[in-house]
């Protein structure tokens, strides 16, 4: 629904028919059905009896606690708009303020590495000219040094060995990256024994090791050579703590299979248990993925059989050209992506609410809203004859805070209704379906959790004024 962008204004009646009829019936949300509709609301009457704005004698809301919460929200959709210079303003004030708060050390921190995250992207970006880069690199070590000191300041904050490890490690990678080729060889070497001590570890045992995991599949596939793989060495020490990582997070198949296919490269037998897991754990799409390995004439079952048969005979070649199939059926479908992105997380996955949660809580004891003493009512209007109205559905299809309407009739017709308040209607858009639906779902079909739509499209002159990452990659 990309052409349904946020509208905030009202303009006349034929204007705003006119505009979402172009922008509506081409998407086929088409959609809109109405024939009564049944509005519900309280109306508060008196007047509080406390001091200013407070209710029940509560008093005022406490300034430093109004002063903080706003500063919080100001905090939380900058960062979330990758706006991380601002953002960071923001969190240092909060910080200075509360140095032990957890939830306010995190988000100062991952801010500092969204920073890191997009100097490192432009100065590495092949579209930007030469200056542009330069101009990035140059600020990348006081970025760095300020993520670092930020990260140790939450570990401090929240004794939170796994979380503050991962963070580190993508500000190591960066690093490392920027470096000359053989430099950044050995920093990347010392980063997997650094994660993979960690993982054979005690923050092993932590439910949170799994996002460890994904950094340790990221520097394995940074140290393997396009042609001659990975050192022998390393590849031995990667198949076990992989493997032990698959051990200790055994519902994920993305583990599974890349354990599966680094025992199978080492020879060794342990290979076995990571392809049965990850066959147990494919079987919820087992259907789809048939469908798959109809070409070369097996069944997932059968082809898993073969991997393992071949193992078990030590036919290491036969065992690693099966696998691979096994691993290209699997590697794109959605259980895989999701499994991937649990380890793999992006750094806005990792935000913390939790102190805009507990400011929220202290406003509201400080100011609660008065008990309703009216009457529950109800109100029933006539949108469109009754006549052949089948279904309807309730949703905000613009934006601006008004329930809109969608509604369907006998013949399959679907009509958008739009709220132009006090209780007034228009039909801004229809659509003829070849089918009489039996019911009506809304679905949003490009989910992005920020307001700012700079965040989903840039120019170049945008991305090269500002060290904001709107890349692919970037996007949460």
């Amino acid at each position: 629904m990309s052409d349904l962008g946020p509208t905030s204004s009202k303009s006349s009646n034929s204007e705003k028919s006119g505009e979402r009829n172009r922008s509506i019936l081409p998407l086929a949300l088409g959609m809109l059905v109405l024939l009564g509709m049944a509005v519900g609301f309280w109306v508060l009457s008196g007047k509080r009896d406390g001091k200013g704005q407070g209710g029940n004698g509560a008093g005022d809301l406490d300034p430093v606690v109004s002063r903080q919460l706003d500063l919080t929200r100001t905090a939380l959709a900058a960062t979330e708009n990758l706006e991380v210079r601002q953002a960071d303003e923001s969190w240092n004030e909060l910080y200075r303020q509360a140095a032990s708060d957890e939830s306010v050390a995190l988000n100062r921190a991952i801010n500092r590495v969204l920073r890191v995250d997009a100097l490192s992207a432009k100065a590495t970006n092949a579209s930007l000219d030469d200056q542009e880069k330069l101009n990035a690199r140059r600020q990348v070590p006081d970025a760095i040094s300020a993520a670092k000191q930020a990260i140790e300041d939450f570990q401090k904050a929240a004794n939170d060995e796994v979380l503050a490890m991962w963070l580190a490690t993508r500000v190591d990678l960066h690093q490392a990256a920027l470096l000359p080729g053989s430099v950044t060889k050995l920093e990347r070497n010392k980063i997997y024994k650094r994660v993979a001590a960690a993982i054979r570890g005690e923050s092993g045992k932590s439910a949170k090791v799994r996002i460890l995991g994904g950094s340790l599949i990221q520097v394995v596939e940074q140290l393997e050579d396009p042609i001659d793989g990975l050192p022998a060495n390393l590849l031995t020490d990667a198949a076990d703590a992989i493997g032990q990582l698959s051990d200790q997070q055994p519902d994920n198949l993305f583990f599974a299979l890349r354990a599966s296919r680094l025992n199978i490269a080492t020879h060794d037998q342990k290979a076995v248990a990571f392809v049965e897991r990850a066959n147990r754990l494919a079987k919820a799409i087992e259907p789809s993925i048939r469908r798959e390995t109809q070409p070369i004439g097996v069944t997932p079952d059968e082809l898993v059989a073969q991997i393992v048969a071949a193992i078990k005979e030590k036919n290491w070649s036969e065992a690693e050209n099966r696998m691979l199939l096994w691993f290209n059926v699997l590697n794109s479908t959605e259980i895989v992506k999701t499994d991937r992105r649990r380890a793999s997380p992006h750094p806005l996955d990792l935000l913390s609410f939790d102190s805009l949660r507990r400011l929220s809580a202290k406003a509201v004891e400080d100011q609660p809203l008065n008990p309703n003493s009216s009457e529950f009512k109800f109100e029933n209007q006539i949108i469109s004859p009754v006549q052949g109205k089948e279904t309807v559905l309730s949703l905000d299809y613009d934006l601006d805070l008004d329930r809109d309407l969608v509604s369907a009739d006998r013949d399959g017709l679907l009509e958008l209704w739009s709220n132009e308040g006090d209780g007034q209607f228009n039909l801004v858009g229809q659509l003829q379906l070849d089918i009489v639906p039996t019911g009506i779902v809304a679905a949003d079909l490009f989910l992005v959790d920020s307001s700012d739509p700079k965040r989903l499209r840039a120019d170049r002159k945008t991305v090269a004024e500002s060290d904001q990452d709107y890349s692919s990659a970037a996007r949460h």
